[in-house]
């Protein structure tokens, strides 16, 4: 009985012993992994350009297929740049795309890539690597730093961006406020902290960028105000349970309030194209989750259909600016189709969306999503 009782304690000590063990070494390898990256934002003149949109390429995997070189990051930096606004860490243009911190009011950028990740260390930062970054501000050209890194734990850089001939400053000052305020978003570890604080300060950002966007419209500036209500779209917020704090959303794209702000962004302004792609897609998913009941009605098939002919005529018009999300949605529904044609051409949007952007879904996904609908039957309603 003794031996038995030994022989217990002892897996248990030693089991005990293996996790201190692991925390130590975790916490070894979070410093080392860990690296600060500081870089100026400055103009041509010299001077601090405050509030840029900053995205960046970090590598992760060898093995990743979607991966973002420094070529695929320019790519897509210079494809989606008018709606770069609408972009935020939790919606990403593509997945590899991380959008980090904004530059700040005084034109520095503080990064922080940790590779100790927060459970445990999935990624091993190799001994050399590079990060790449590009910037982007309505009235300057986008631009790109690529920085060689080796184990430091501190690198610097500086970026200059170039004026933009074909597009004005954004001097007006609801405009100015709006990029202080996506600055401040900017930062998503402030949205987790719970507290009734964080959700008064949630709310107080909130109702002062409808006051800017009132500022616009009174101003005969709808598109601006567009793009303030459209980014409204992703606000945080804090969850309650019994009257208390619980926990938090980084954003809520299909809550109420959301819709709301999704449908004054529309109506100000038809022709930005995320803003056209989101309020189509709405129509027929206003909560973000299609209606698919067994079998599906006439009347959601017709919607579907509908939605196919207007997206379609607004891809043609638009493709290169429309997220590769929306692609991808559109070519999932053809297959719930009531016509024949808009059916059997599935396979050519799923081959269209890896041609379009490669770094968004892997050949692998668009070879079992082509393979799942091979095995549907085309089903007419009336």
């Amino acid at each position: 009985m003794k031996k038995i009782v030994l022989f217990i304690f002892t897996v248990i000590l030693l089991s005990i012993c293996q996790t201190i063990s692991a925390q130590i070494e975790y916490d070894r390898r979070k410093q080392l992994d860990l690296l600060q990256v500081s870089i100026n934002i400055a103009d041509e003149a010299g001077q601090q350009i405050p509030y840029v949109t900053v995205w960046t390429a970090i590598p992760r995997r060898p093995d990743d297929e979607l991966a973002l070189t420094p070529q695929d990051l320019w790519r897509i930096t210079q494809r989606y740049q008018s709606s770069f606004e609408f972009a935020t860490q939790y919606n990403h243009v593509v997945g590899r795309n991380h959008v980090t911190f904004m530059g700040d009011a005084g034109g520095l950028l503080k990064d922080v890539v940790d590779y100790g990740g927060e459970n445990g260390y999935p990624y091993i930062r190799p001994g050399q690597m590079q990060l790449s970054y590009t910037f982007m501000k309505r009235g300057y050209l986008p631009a790109q730093l690529n920085l060689s890194v080796g184990r430091e734990k501190l690198v610097t850089g500086k970026v200059t961006l170039k004026r933009d001939p074909e597009h004005p400053f954004e001097n007006q000052s609801y405009l100015q406020r709006f990029e202080a305020i996506r600055y401040e978003f900017s930062d998503t570890t402030k949205d987790e902290k719970i507290s009734n604080g964080t959700q008064t300060r949630n709310e107080r950002l909130a109702k002062e960028l409808e006051e800017l966007a009132s500022q616009a419209i009174t101003a005969g500036d709808n598109q601006a105000a567009a793009r303030i209500y459209m980014r409204m779209v992703y606000l945080p917020s804090i969850n309650y349970y019994n009257g208390k704090p619980s926990g938090w959303s980084h954003q809520e794209p299909f809550s109420e309030q959301a819709i709301e702000y999704r449908k004054k962004a529309y109506s100000l302004d038809k022709e930005n194209p995320f803003i056209v792609a989101q309020s189509l897609y709405s129509v027929v998913s206003p909560k973000g989750r299609l209606p698919l009941p067994n079998p599906i009605t006439p009347d959601i098939r017709k919607v579907f259909e509908q939605y196919l002919i207007n997206f379609e005529q607004f891809l043609n018009n638009n493709k290169t600016e429309v997220w590769p999300q929306d692609i991808q949605r559109f070519a999932w529904l053809h297959q719930y189709s009531n016509d024949k044609k808009q059916f059997e051409s599935t396979e050519k949007w799923w081959c269209e969306l890896y041609e379009f952007e490669p770094k968004f879904v892997t050949k692998e996904f668009v070879e079992d999503a082509i393979n799942r609908h091979k095995k549907l039957k085309f089903v007419e309603t009336d």
